[in-house]
């Protein structure tokens, strides 16, 4: 799913601040695109550790935090909303916020 992006050797800054930038918003719509496809089998709301275990199940080569952290993210751009409900994290001693897409 994820795409590997190289920076320019004539302008390296602008050129990484473009791939960092690219890199945002590719990895914002692989997370949009798991709750898609998490959607289509029956599953309408996952907390982080079931969107970075769907992402890995679908092949993303995103890290873990960076699937995590698309979720705030995408709650700002208002594609993705907070239930009210927790599960367990993925170790069982936290709680985990639930996300689902906003319709």
């Amino acid at each position: 799913m994820g795409v590997t992006l190289r920076t320019r050797d004539a302008d390296p800054v602008t050129s990484a601040e473009a791939v960092a930038d690219t890199d945002l918003a590719r990895s914002q719509m692989e997370v949009l695109a798991i709750f898609e496809i998490a959607s289509d089998e029956g599953v309408t709301a996952l907390a982080e550790h079931e969107v970075i275990a769907w992402g890995r199940r679908l092949g993303s080569t995103y890290s873990d935090q960076r699937l995590r952290s698309c979720c705030p993210e995408l709650e700002r751009k208002r594609w993705l909303t907070r239930t009210p409900a927790f599960k367990p994290g993925p170790t069982g001693t936290r709680r985990a916020e639930i996300w689902a897409l906003a319709r």
